[in-house]
């Protein structure tokens, strides 16, 4: 487990490296400048943590094969870089969290069984959330997307068929606001996802 310590709440370092692990859990830090790697680990936990980078061409925090991690209220905030890159990587949990980068907030490659609930994406570049062909089974729902791929017409990119955006359950999607008055959503990708539910109000929990 990573914490800070008593004297500073800010971590300041060249980077954070963590290979073939198991049972790891950062929380209740900032991160400034640096990115924090997982790679070969098991049972991963972020929380309650701030990433922050104006460095370009920077990812805060990369996964490669990992199982099992959960990513939940964290800032990653920069306008330079990507959030998340998750690469080989299943049992994914990412919850709210606060994504203000500059490029893509999430980047997401042969990932599988992707939860993705009470996020707010705001003002990247290029799309909120990359899925690609590779993924499968990912769940995106009751998460905001605020100005993202303003240049483009949709927040976000799939590619993969499998991939679902809302909750069939509870019929309800994903908060976008330039939904304007249609009444669903569509993804830009191949798989031609769309949210068949998306909100009218942001939603928080």
């Amino acid at each position: 487990m990573i914490r800070p310590n008593s004297n500073s709440p800010t971590t300041y370092c060249l980077g954070i490296n963590i290979l073939f692990s198991q049972n790891c859990s950062i929380e209740n830090n900032i991160v400034r400048e640096v990115s924090i790697y997982f790679r070969s680990c098991n049972n991963l936990e972020l929380r309650n943590n701030t990433l922050v980078s104006e460095i370009e061409g920077f990812t805060l925090l990369t996964f490669f094969l990992a199982i099992n991690v959960e990513i939940t209220q964290n800032d990653f905030l920069g306008s330079e870089h990507d959030g998340i890159s998750a690469a080989s990587t299943s049992n994914l949990t990412i919850s709210n969290n606060t994504f203000d980068v500059g490029i893509r907030c999430l980047n997401l490659y042969d990932v599988q069984h992707t939860i993705i609930i009470y996020n707010s994406f705001y003002n990247s570049l290029d799309y909120a959330i990359w899925i690609n062909v590779y993924s499968f089974n990912a769940t995106i729902y009751h998460n905001n997307f605020f100005d993202n791929n303003l240049a483009g017409d949709s927040q976000c990119y799939n590619e993969d068929t499998e991939s679902i955006w809302y909750n069939m359950v509870l019929s309800e999607g994903n908060y976008w606001n330039d939904l304007g008055s249609n009444s669903t959503y569509s993804i830009d990708g191949p798989a031609g996802s769309v949210d068949l539910y998306p909100l009218i109000n942001p939603i928080y929990n």
